[in-house]
Parts: structure tokens; C-alpha cells; sequence
């Protein structure tokens, strides 16, 4: 549970190692996705959908710039239980 200010890092296994060289060395974009499910200060469900892609050379010096798909967020219609 994280309270409000609090921070929560994950971190995440990537298959072929190749992949993010090529991206960084500017051949190709690498894409990282996945959802949040949370509960809020309401005890609502809520989901949020996120992708992010790495852009060699379009957002220097960030690469990582927010896709155009799969990002938005879903309410569940239910509390949680207290």
C-alpha cells in the first residue's frame, strides 16, 4: 500500500538483451507496457493501462516518450473491502 508522496519502483526481466541494444544504438524503438491495478482513497477499483516506447533521437535527452495506444485507465464499479 503506498500512501500519498510514497513511491513504489518495480523493475522487469527483458528476454533478448539485443533488443535494447539496437534501441539505444538507435535502430530500432523499444516498448514497455503493462497495467496498474489499484485501489484508491475511496476504496474504488481501478486499472491503468500504460505504454511507453523509446524513440532513439526524438526527445533528447529522454527517449522514453508516452505511446499513442494503451494508455487510460478503467474503474472497476466496485469498492473494495475495507
Amino acid at each position: 500500500m503506498l500512501n500519498s508522496g510514497e513511491v513504489s519502483i518495480s523493475s522487469f526481466t527483458v528476454g533478448d538483451v539485443d533488443e535494447i541494444r539496437r534501441a539505444v544504438g538507435g535502430k530500432e524503438a523499444f516498448y514497455v507496457y503493462g497495467h496498474i491495478e489499484y485501489v484508491d482513497t475511496f476504496r474504488k477499483q481501478w486499472m491503468t493501462n500504460f505504454c511507453h516506447v523509446w524513440q532513439p533521437g526524438y526527445c533528447e535527452p529522454h527517449h522514453w516518450v508516452v505511446y499513442k495506444e494503451h494508455n487510460d485507465e478503467e474503474y472497476f464499479g466496485k469498492k473494495a473491502p475495507a
